[in-house]
C-alpha cells in the first residue's frame, strides 16, 4: 500500500480528507483497505496534520480536531457504560459492573447494586446531555462563522495574489509542504 506519509501530500487531498474522512485521499494508488491499513493511514495523517499545524501555526484546524476527539471520547464512554449495563442485565454477572470504576462511575460490589445501577444510568444521561450541549454550542459558533469551512480554491487565489505569482497554483499537484512554505512567506512579508 502506497500512501502519503509527510507534507508531500497534495493540498487538495489533505483538505478533502479533513472534510470527508475518506482514506482514499491519503492513498497514492486507490485500493480496498483492511482495518490495519486504515489504522496505519490514520497515524500517517496525524503526522502530516501535526506537521502542517506546526509549520503554519494554524490552530483552528487543531482545535476542530480536539473537539471531534472530545466528542468521540464522550460517546465512547456512553457506549461503554451502556454496554456494561446491558451485559449485566442479560447475564446478571456482578463482576462486569466493576468495570464502571474505570469510567468514573463508582461501584462497590459490597453495597446495594440497584442504587448504583441507577447512578450509572444517571451518569449516562448526564454524558448525553453534555454531548448534546457541546454539539449545540459548537454548531451555533460554526453557523455564525462561514458556511464553507475550507475553500482551498479561494485560499490558493489569495496566495497567488499575495505572492504576486505569475501562474495559478494547481491544488491537485501542489504539495502541502510547498503550500505551508508559501503561507509562511506571506506571514513573513506581512510582519516585516
Amino acid at each position: 500500500m502506497k500512501y502519503y506519509k509527510d507534507s508531500k501530500i497534495p493540498v487538495e487531498n489533505f483538505y478533502a480528507y479533513i472534510e470527508e474522512k475518506n482514506y482514499s485521499h491519503l492513498l497514492i494508488k486507490q485500493k480496498k483497505l483492511s482495518t490495519n491499513e486504515k489504522k496505519k493511514l490514520d497515524l500517517a495523517f496525524k503526522d502530516i496534520f501535526h506537521e502542517h499545524c506546526y509549520l503554519t501555526g494554524d490552530t483552528t484546524l487543531l482545535n476542530e480536531f480536539k473537539k471531534e476527539i472530545y466528542l468521540e471520547y464522550i460517546q465512547g464512554k456512553i457506549n461503554t457504560i451502556t454496554k456494561i449495563l446491558d451485559i449485566y442485565n442479560q447475564f446478571g454477572e456482578i463482576e462486569i459492573l466493576d468495570l464502571l470504576n474505570s469510567l468514573d462511575v463508582p461501584f462497590d460490589s459490597n453495597k446495594s447494586i440497584e442504587p448504583q445501577i441507577k447512578k450509572a444510568i444517571r451518569k449516562v444521561k448526564g454524558l448525553r446531555n453534555k454531548y448534546n450541549i457541546f454539539v449545540s454550542k459548537n454548531k451555533k459558533k460554526e453557523d455564525l462563522s462561514s458556511k464553507e469551512k475550507y475553500n482551498i480554491n479561494e485560499q490558493a487565489l489569495n496566495i497567488e495574489l499575495s505572492l504576486e505569482l505569475k501562474y495559478p497554483i494547481d491544488i491537485s499537484t501542489c504539495t502541502l509542504g510547498k503550500w505551508d512554505s508559501m503561507i509562511n512567506l506571506i506571514k513573513k512579508r506581512k510582519n516585516g
